[in-house]
């Protein structure tokens, strides 16, 4: 190793400090190298492919603070074993001052296109056409549905994971904050509350899909109470049970109206004994 000149090809036969698989890099390698952020990337389908052909080797790096969020590093990116670049970042994450200089073009072109496979939204800037279906773009906590009225974008938690819309949360607000929350205000009694919240989340659950209503309160479980169950909503591929959490009954009493959620609680079966359970009378056999 020349100590006059410190080359990439002098870093790429250093010992690694520490390697890893190119999604498991630090935030600053991802942009700069891959174009991507941490949430772009489709970590299910990592896992899936089972594979650890791209690597990020950290070769050299000191620290600027005692709690390690100032720091400068140096790394070498490889594919199949094969070294293209080094990247060099310092400051705050290592993001502050950055550049990554590639020795293998073809290789670099070669790993990008494999990282970008794992990419779980379009690239920016890329060219997908217009009929391009805009459902398979991931959206931070929302998913668009498919309804009667046409496509709306909602909240991921009320979508089944057929894509079914199992809870009209736009609807329910305002019933709710029209016509029931004047009444709800003027009677204190929780269990009345409940009653009357229980088939006013029913009544948000779409139509075509089977409901019915719970309004069982939350249960204690391990020293914690569970959630309010208000109503169950059934679609071809499971039961959700819809209510809130008992900590955000307990924390917002009668306005609990914007802290509905829903959670699948098993398959379309499941939702054959809630309903005799909770309405025997639309699941008795006809004589």
């Amino acid at each position: 190793m020349s100590q006059a000149e410190f080359r990439i090809s002098d870093l790429y036969v250093m010992p690694d400090e520490d390697v890893r698989p190119w999604q498991d890099a630090r935030d600053a390698i991802l942009d700069e190298v891959f174009g991507m952020r941490e949430h772009e990337i489709d970590m299910d389908a990592i896992r899936e492919a089972g594979e650890e052909r791209l690597l990020v080797h950290r070769k050299m790096q000191t620290m600027f603070d005692d709690e390690g969020e100032w720091s400068a590093g140096i790394y070498v990116l490889s594919l199949d074993g094969r070294p293209f670049g080094a990247f060099v970042g310092s400051g705050e994450s290592e993001s502050a001052a950055t550049v990554f200089l590639v020795t293998d073009e073809s290789l670099q072109k070669e790993a990008t296109a494999y990282a970008e496979q794992f990419r779980n939204r379009p690239r920016n800037g890329v060219f997908v056409g217009d009929d391009f279906d805009l459902r398979t773009v991931k959206i931070h906590d929302g998913v668009i549905v498919g309804t009667p009225e046409g496509f709306r974008l909602v909240d991921q938690k009320f979508a089944g994971k057929d894509g079914t819309l199992l809870f009209d949360e736009e609807a329910f607000r305002k019933a709710f904050q029209g016509s029931v929350d004047d009444r709800l205000k003027a009677n204190r009694d929780i269990g009345w509350i409940l009653s009357e919240g229980a088939a006013l989340v029913a009544a948000a659950i779409p139509e075509g899909i089977e409901r019915v209503v719970v309004n069982e309160p939350p249960k204690d479980y391990e020293g914690r109470k569970l959630m309010w169950f208000a109503a169950a909503a059934a679609t071809s591929e499971g039961t959700y049970a819809i209510g809130v959490h008992a900590h955000a009954l307990e924390r917002n009493g009668i306005d609990w109206g914007s802290n509905v959620v829903a959670a699948r609680i098993g398959g379309p079966e499941e939702f054959a004994g809630l309903k005799e359970r909770y309405a025997p009378e639309t699941s008795a056999p006809t004589p």
